[in-house]
């Protein structure tokens, strides 16, 4: 079972001044910067979980704080305790005996090997889809091509393969130094990289590539060289393993040639993810939530949305089709999640046809929605 999910790296933070085990508190301090941290969410301590709408980075304080939410109770908590910031909801939803089957998209399937992979170490068979390089599948690999003519290919010996079965790069001019890279990004640190069942062909002796890191913002760096092949026109394999820079967010494979018809490619990738940040999961307590299964639609441009998510009665959800986010009033949390597109997915969410749209609502069983629309006029006589 997956989800697509929107995870940046787990932020954990020491509470400073202890909290009793019951009443009201408006603030929660830490020793630590709170200046990554989002200005409204979800925090656990313990057991027990609290919302929050507000932060100081000077006073290092996260404010407009509730205690016991999501279904948690109070409990009392000690200075030095963890807090941690809570990204996802997930619910579990059962005992519905007539809840039909959600919806699913391939489109937003991770692409690594589910079966062989795990939180820390991510196993590559293949690294994307046909969809191209913009492909929404969680975990696919980048094409840049950074000077020149260097041409990518996605299967064995410069072909093609809509599941990417390999990645690869050859050069397809003489006219001066050409370079491209394969990428990945990982913003919780990748601390190593295997690559397996690669080969490599040259034409002359400029053949170079090599695998290369790089930290969030800032500078690619060579890893190690991959060897020259030892004769021309012949295919050899290669196989690297490497321990990459401390703080590497980005891995890649690089090719930089004056010569026509160098090649390199690789079909087995295993990268190791830095455990420390690696966001964590929390069983919490059953909730009696409401189930909104409703489709938003616009019957003008036939563009329509589903969403599926747990969340409290008379509460507000708001979807921001200009930054494409979903955000749950209720606690700032981010419910990206919980939209799925009826049909195939899109740069824009929700263009308006220009004169009159007409939008529709539908939930079977939900009574009593508040829907408000703003939009910007873009249209001019």
């Amino acid at each position: 079972m997956w989800v697509n999910l929107d995870f940046t790296a787990k932020q954990e933070f020491t509470l400073k001044t202890a909290i009793a085990s019951s009443g009201a508190i408006t603030t929660i301090d830490v020793y630590e910067s709170v200046n990554d941290a989002p200005d409204s969410g979800v925090l656990m301590i313990g057991s027990e979980a609290f919302t929050f709408t507000e932060k100081n980075n000077g006073l290092k304080q996260l404010g407009g704080v509730t205690r016991a939410a999501k279904g948690t109770s109070e409990a009392a908590h000690s200075a030095l305790d963890v807090v941690w910031w809570n990204q996802n909801d997930i619910f579990i939803y059962y005992g519905d005996a007539s809840a039909a089957s959600p919806d699913t998209n391939d489109h937003y399937e991770p692409i690594f090997n589910k079966a062989t992979s795990t939180n820390t170490s991510w196993d590559y068979d293949s690294f994307g889809t046909g969809l191209g390089d913009t492909s929404l599948n969680p975990g696919s690999w980048a094409f840049t091509l950074l000077a020149n003519t260097i041409s990518k290919y996605t299967a064995d010996h410069g072909t093609d393969d809509t599941n990417w079965a390999e990645i690869g790069m050859k050069t397809t001019s003489s006219f001066g130094a050409s370079s491209a890279r394969w990428s990945m990004h990982n913003p919780c640190g990748i601390t190593a990289a295997n690559f397996q069942n690669g080969e490599k062909y040259r034409t002359s002796s400029l053949w170079f590539a090599a695998i290369v890191s790089a930290p969030e913002s800032g500078t690619w760096v060579t890893e190690s060289s991959i060897a020259m092949p030892t004769a021309v026109t012949t295919w050899e394999n290669w196989s690297q393993n490497e321990t990459l820079a401390s703080g590497a967010k980005y891995v890649g494979l690089y090719q930089v040639s004056p010569i026509i018809n160098d090649y390199v490619e690789v079909a087995d990738v295993t990268l190791t993810i830095d455990s420390t940040y690696i966001p964590v999961a929390t069983l919490g307590a059953e909730q009696g939530n409401y189930s909104l299964d409703c489709v938003l639609s616009n019957s003008t441009t036939g563009e329509g949305i589903e969403i599926h998510m747990q969340m409290a009665l008379d509460q507000t959800l708001e979807i921001d089709c200009a930054n494409k986010t979903i955000t749950y009033q209720a606690d700032g949390s981010n419910q990206l999640q919980a939209m799925t597109f009826k049909g195939n997915p899109r740069r824009n969410w929700f263009n308006l046809a220009v004169g009159n749209n007409t939008w529709l609502f539908a939930d079977v069983g939900t009574n009593g929605v508040g829907i408000d629309v703003t939009w910007e006029e873009r249209h001019y006589q």
